[in-house]
């Protein structure tokens, strides 16, 4: 399940110029939200690979704020793209948060073989995180809960 959605996701940011995507007749707030995330993601462009990991997990954790699937898409468990997060007013769960980090490392190049998606669990509640693995073989996390960006080291209190 997870290869089918990275190769979704790979899919729809190579067929992108610009990661996010709106209409002239949006409503302006939406339209005004997508500007700034297309500019701060346009910005990272020239960083080295790890300013840019460590951009694109503060970015997101700034700008979406925590939402259940039940609540915005009356839905149990749905993924969403930063396209549709930024319909409902930049909210979203743990894997929303992934896939739109997700969608920002593809659109800036990152080989999709180097992140891996990591679902794990502490006291019976699922989390998911994004690892990736820079050129000098360093693996980092990108996560919604612990913010702080940082190289991967396997937590004993979770569940793999």
């Amino acid at each position: 399940m997870l290869k089918f959605m990275l190769f979704y996701f790979i899919m729809i940011v190579s067929l992108n110029a610009n990661l996010i995507k709106v209409k002239e007749d949006e409503d302006k707030t939406i339209r005004a939200r997508a500007l700034i995330l297309n500019k701060k993601i346009e910005n990272l462009k020239n960083l080295s690979e790890v300013e840019k990991l460590q951009n694109v997990n503060s970015i997101i954790n700034n700008a979406v704020k925590y939402s259940s699937d039940d609540k915005l898409y009356n839905k149990k468990n749905y993924v969403a793209t930063i396209n549709e997060m930024l319909r409902v007013d930049l909210k979203g769960d743990c894997e929303d948060y992934v896939m739109a980090k997700l969608e920002i490392l593809l659109y800036l190049g990152f080989n999709p073989e180097n992140i891996k998606m990591l679902v794990v669990e502490k006291e019976n509640v699922k989390h998911m995180k994004l690892l990736v693995m820079s050129s000098s073989s360093t693996i980092y996390t990108l996560d919604s809960l612990n913010k702080e960006f940082r190289v991967y080291n396997p937590d004993k209190n979770y569940k793999i």
